[in-house]
């Protein structure tokens, strides 16, 4: 949010957890379009992919940008529903100012409870057929 120029001022404010998220929304529902497209070069069936995976792919983007399309690994996962390799594969690292890669366990866990689970039951896509 804060290198977005029309939310810097309103966050410098201060703002709530619930604000924060609409922001978050309103600059990210764009994106979704291209992670749909994306999705459809591993799945002929992307519509199937359930929402809060779908969610998890933006909060990797909100993170990543454009970076998170080179996750194929991630989306072949996504595809066949392998949830476990989807966990694997969404793994939450930063880099230290001394250049040094850490794993943040604490977002990677926020994610894995968020996201990337079986939330509402059932399968979480079509087999893949491509």
């Amino acid at each position: 949010m804060k290198k977005n120029p029309k939310y810097k001022k309103e966050a410098q404010l201060g703002i709530s957890k619930d604000r924060a998220n609409q922001i978050a929304s309103e600059v990210l529902m764009p994106e979704q379009k291209y992670i749909d497209n994306n999705l459809k070069k591993y799945t002929n069936y992307p519509d199937t992919i359930s929402p809060q995976i779908k969610e998890g792919l933006l909060d990797m983007y909100w993170q990543l940008g454009n970076g998170l399309y080179k996750y194929q690994n991630l989306f072949n996962a996504i595809a066949n529903g392998d949830i476990s390799q989807i966990r694997e594969e969404s793994k939450v690292q930063y880099k230290t100012p001394a250049g040094k890669w850490n794993f943040d366990k604490g977002r990677y866990e926020n994610r894995l409870n968020e996201y990337f689970h079986y939330k509402f039951g059932g399968i979480i896509t079509k087999r893949r057929f491509i």
